[in-house]
């Protein structure tokens, strides 16, 4: 692994560099390198004696040092990338994708980067998939997991008592073979296949189902709310477990398809960076900015083709240039296209707890008013945009805007000039979206401030305090009953952290009604009451259904979507030229 600290200390003086010469204060690296004074100055003994630079001192207090260095910072990030490029090294490209530093100069060798990622076969021996992907991963663990790639992974590395199938609409088995109800939907019995692994080659029995369970009981954690009805859980037998409920619920088994109730073992505490399940990939390694997914051998139904997919880390930027799923293909290597909305929404959130104008209905309706996908559509150039009106693309129409309604609703809503703040996603597409926002809303005189923050931060709860409204979505897995309940019951998501008591009290009472419901058809009626009651009182404003074009190499055969919008790669295979 390359010494980054160099790069790290010339990104963070680049912008003051004056034809190769540096300025600086030794407590500026003291804070970019973490360590003291000594370790600073032996460091930059160490780079000088290297021949990167020369060091001049500054004498005296408030005398400035100073760094002559041997070459412009482009061509040494530049050189630095093509030697990565020669030694295999991924993970240091993706660290020198991370610097604060023009995009352009890695699009220069990008040719020569895009060479490493894609389908690999060395020796025909392994089926190797590299891939960059957006975002960090902050956690994997079921308990808390509730971001996209987060829970992608786990779908990977664990199994579940049962899956939905979304062309059936039904629940089929899976480490269960088959269960019965009884009293009126509150007792659930499961019967457990015999012979399924894990990654640390025990076999799985009811005693790790109860154990797996328990851990989510004994946690106050946002995804709790997957057991809340659980009463009681025992083994009957090492391969039948029974479940109590404390209340009938049709749905229970749809519960237990979440990704997050993947079965643990026992006998191992929870580890992030180990993870045993009995999923189709194992967890070989992960760090910071590499994720690599072995194929488990002994994984009960077929294993995967691919022997290895490796998930590179990666900024928005990054992932666009080097995205497997890239526009540049060899003539060799023919690609198909794929379009897709894909089942999520964008939406604008109101803090409830934090601003008293966003409490005011008039308010809320004139910034609906505002927010027109129509009118964005045409000024950021978003050709494909689709416009949100629901939960669902299915249920979606582009709503008719007036700039004249605004303005009327804004003069009955008190608003007095106070400045509110707008977090978005610090994320090339969701920064401009939210300074054109920002300005429609200042041609009305309502004063934005833009805030943007990383995804790997979404958990912290500071937001929740400074935020008067946030750029948010919501991506639904297979099953959209699941996708429902969770969005207004994880503590960790937006409704939960941003509505009011008296909303939330509303959405529970209806969602109780849509649980108990067992006609499909007044299901979706309750689904569309919830819906109704959101879009009514503008608990969030609809902005738009992701679209997702792609060209996929054509020697990738059967990629199939997984859930929130990645692919499924446990049967894909490469066709060997």
């Amino acid at each position: 692994m390359r010494d980054f600290s160099y790069y790290e200390m010339r990104a963070f003086l680049y912008e003051r560099e004056v034809e190769k010469l540096v300025e600086f204060k030794l407590l500026e690296l003291e804070s970019i390198w973490f360590c003291d004074r000594k370790n600073v100055k032996r460091k930059l003994k160490k780079y000088e004696q290297e021949g990167r630079f020369r060091y001049d001192p500054g004498i005296g207090r408030g005398n400035l040092s100073r760094l002559t260095f041997a070459r412009t910072f482009q061509d040494e990030v530049e050189q630095a990338v093509l030697a990565c490029v020669d030694n295999d090294q991924l993970e240091d490209i993706i660290r020198f994708l991370q610097l604060p530093v023009p995009k352009s100069w890695i699009a220069e060798v990008s040719k020569e980067v895009q060479h490493l990622f894609g389908l690999h076969s060395p020796d025909h021996e392994k089926d190797i998939l590299r891939t960059v992907v957006m975002n960090k991963v902050s956690t994997l663990d079921p308990l808390v997991a509730s971001i996209t790639l987060e829970r992608y992974c786990i779908q990977q590395l664990g199994d579940t008592l049962a899956v939905y199938d979304p062309i059936t609409e039904e629940v089929r088995p899976h480490l269960a073979y088959r269960w019965i109800s009884e009293n009126n939907h509150s007792s659930w019995t499961f019967y457990l296949r015999k012979g399924v692994r894990f990654h640390h080659h025990r076999t799985l029995t009811s005693e790790d189902v109860v154990y797996t369970f328990r851990r989510f009981q004994g946690e106050k954690a946002p995804m709790r709310w997957l057991v809340q009805d659980i009463q009681e859980i025992e083994c009957i037998s090492p391969y039948v477990v029974h479940f109590r409920l404390n209340r009938p619920n049709l749905l229970f088994p749809r519960y237990l398809c979440a990704c997050n109730l993947s079965i643990l073992p026992k006998d191992e505490p929870f580890a992030e960076h180990k993870w045993i399940g009995t999923g189709p990939f194992r967890l070989k390694k992960r760090t910071d900015t590499l994720i690599v997914l072995e194929a488990f051998d002994q994984y009960f139904l077929e294993r995967p083709f691919l022997d290895e997919v490796e998930l590179y880390l990666a900024s928005e930027e990054a992932t666009e240039a080097m995205i497997y799923q890239n526009k540049d293909h060899a003539p060799h290597d023919p690609a198909s296209l794929k379009k897709d909305v894909l089942n999520k929404y964008r939406y604008l959130a109101f803090n409830f707890r934090k601003s008293p104008i966003v409490r005011e209905l008039n308010f809320r309706e004139a910034l609906y008013h505002l927010l027109d996908m129509d009118q964005m559509r045409v000024d950021l150039g978003r050709e494909s945009l689709v416009g949100a009106s629901s939960f669902v693309p299915w249920k979606s129409s582009l709503p008719r805007k007036s700039r004249d309604e605004a303005k009327r609703l804004l003069a009955q809503s008190g608003y007095e000039g106070e400045r509110l703040t707008l977090y978005a996603n610090n994320v090339p597409q969701e920064r401009e979206e939210a300074r054109w926002f920002a300005g429609m809303a200042a041609a009305e005189g309502i004063s934005v401030d833009c805030v943007y923050f990383q995804m790997k931060d979404f958990y912290d709860r500071s937001m929740d305090q400074d935020a008067d409204f946030i750029f948010m979505g919501e991506s639904a897995s297979a099953d959209p009953y699941l996708s429902i309940l969770d969005s207004f019951y994880n503590d960790s998501l937006i409704y939960r952290r941003f509505l009011s008591e008296e909303h939330l009290r509303t959405i529970d009472r209806l969602l109780e009604g849509f649980k108990i419901e067992p006609d499909k058809t007044k299901r979706e009626r309750w689904i569309n009451r919830i819906e109704s009651y959101v879009r009514s009182e503008h608990l969030i404003l609809f902005r738009y259904h992701p679209v997702l074009n792609r060209t996929i190499p054509a020697i990738i055969h059967n990629i199939r979507s997984a859930d929130h919008g990645y692919d499924d790669f446990r049967k894909s295979w490469i066709e060997h030229l």
